[in-house]
């Protein structure tokens, strides 16, 4: 009998792209880029063990989901839903629209969206809060590194421009109440890191040797033990001049267990207090490893935020969509127990 689920082929698929695969997840013994890096990264690798977090402290956490449906117009139905919380008590921001956007931007438009709306449910909390730390799914220098052209949407031709209003709203009144702002990232493509290394060592010919490698790739190949690298620094160019002046952005990679992959971690840091371990307060450390717990678990805030701000596939088919049906007066031409979305993102 012939076998149709693919099974077989994804075998063979395996069988003979295995070890290739495997090799690109870990930098090869004889490689010049390890050779290269192995020495100045140990110098900047600091060795640290997941501990409890620090007593009398208040975090915070911030995530958001989404749901896009394409209809037949070809326009897209956007569900954004973001959630602060801090001690029990929720923050939600929620952004819904429907727009006409190219399949090939649909993904990167509804990442601002969500990005968006994680700003504004962290300022609402800010209004009635002061929280110690403010954890943040994601990237700050990702966010801080969007381009500011218009988009070329109907309705959102200056959406970056409030984009980075919003931001900057939010790092203005987080460094005004001392609740420090961490950003953490889960998947990361930065080499940053690496340009950081290639530089400590002068032997800038490592950047042919080292082409295509990431800084998670690096630590996690390269790192003996648990602990963080030394961060790289990126100096804020929006708020305030005061901001500016004296905050900076500093970027490390945390490795909390050997069998995990690293975290990507940015926190704004106040250049006029001194920091502690590799130029980075021992607090946002404790905290972010006090918050790991496990390999399906990167942080304990993150997590249960998350769990609470997901739009699962039955509220998006049965609450969401069934409202849209009933108010807009448009039936989808899916059956209710068959429906699966049109664009996958």
């Amino acid at each position: 009998m012939e076998d149709n689920s693919g099974y077989l082929e994804f075998r063979n698929f395996l069988k003979n792209k295995g070890e290739e695969i495997a090799s690109s997840l870990y930098i090869p013994e004889e490689s010049g880029c390890r050779s290269a890096l192995k020495d100045i990264f140990r110098e900047s690798y600091n060795g640290y063990e997941v501990g409890s977090v620090p007593e009398n402290v208040s975090v915070a956490a911030c995530d958001s989901s989404e749901f896009v449906r394409e209809l037949y117009n070809g326009k897209k139905i956007f569900i954004i839903r973001a959630l602060a919380e801090v001690n029990d008590r929720a923050y939600s921001s929620f952004i819904s629209d429907v727009v006409h956007v190219d399949r090939d931007d649909v993904r990167n438009f509804s990442i601002l969206l969500m990005e968006h709306s994680e700003h504004l449910s962290v300022l609402k909390m800010l209004e009635n809060e002061s929280p110690d730390f403010i954890l943040i799914d994601g990237s700050l220098i990702g966010r801080l590194s969007h381009s500011s052209d218009r988009l070329d949407m109907d309705g959102y031709g200056d959406f970056m421009t409030k984009y980075f209003q919003t931001l900057e709203k939010l790092i203005t009144v987080a460094c005004e109440k001392r609740s420090r702002l961490i950003f953490i990232a889960k998947t990361s493509e930065s080499q940053v890191f690496k340009r950081y290394l290639i530089e400590k060592t002068g032997e800038y010919s490592a950047s042919d040797k080292c082409s295509g490698v990431t800084d998670h790739l690096i630590v996690k190949s390269l790192a003996e033990f648990t602990g963080f690298t030394n961060p790289t620094d990126t100096v804020l160019k929006i708020g305030p001049q005061w901001i500016r002046e004296r905050f900076i952005v500093k970027t490390f990679h945390l490795l909390a267990d050997m069998r995990d992959v690293p975290m990507k971690v940015d926190t704004i840091e106040d250049t006029t207090v001194d920091s502690g371990r590799a130029g980075i307060h021992d607090s946002v450390i404790s905290v972010v490893y006090g918050g790991y717990a496990g390999l399906k678990l990167h942080n304990i805030w993150l997590a249960k935020v998350d769990r609470k701000v997901r739009i699962s596939r039955q509220e998006s088919e049965n609450v969401f969509m069934k409202m849209f049906e009933d108010m807009v007066g448009m039936q989808m031409i899916e059956s209710r127990g068959e429906r699966r979305a049109r664009i996958r993102i």
